[in-house]
């Protein structure tokens, strides 16, 4: 359960930037599937400080988990489309056409699954 008032487009942003903090960028791995990896134990190098666990992005990172058991390309697009994940040949600025095309899809189709994904994460908020 998402729990927040901000607006979801405020929410991904923050979710967006949590993701590269916690370094799921330069990895391209969820920090939901490091955890999911490690047994449910967050394990990170000495020194460096972890992101926090306990959040509205965690809550965000487990309904897009549970939606990626059922529709893993329309998580893709979501984290492509908000710069969640590291696309070397792709600026974040980029508009959705050129996502699309880096995606191999249709800007329809690209479309359809960001509005699958923000459903899903509106019917996930409390």
């Amino acid at each position: 359960m998402i729990r927040s008032h901000k607006p979801l487009s405020i929410l991904l942003e923050d979710w967006a930037r949590w993701c590269q903090g916690g370094k799921s960028v330069a990895s391209t791995a969820s920090t939901m599937s490091r955890i999911m990896a490690e047994g449910g134990n967050m394990t990170f190098g000495g020194g460096a400080t972890a992101p926090v666990v306990d959040c509205v992005e965690l809550d965000i990172e487990m309904a897009l988990a549970t939606l990626a058991k059922t529709h893993p390309q329309a998580v893709d697009t979501l984290r492509v489309d908000t710069a969640a994940i590291y696309t070397p040949r792709l600026k974040s600025n980029a508009p959705q056409i050129e996502k699309a095309h880096y995606m191999g899809v249709s800007l329809r189709t690209y479309q359809r699954r960001l509005t699958l994904c923000r459903h899903h994460l509106n019917n996930h908020r409390s």
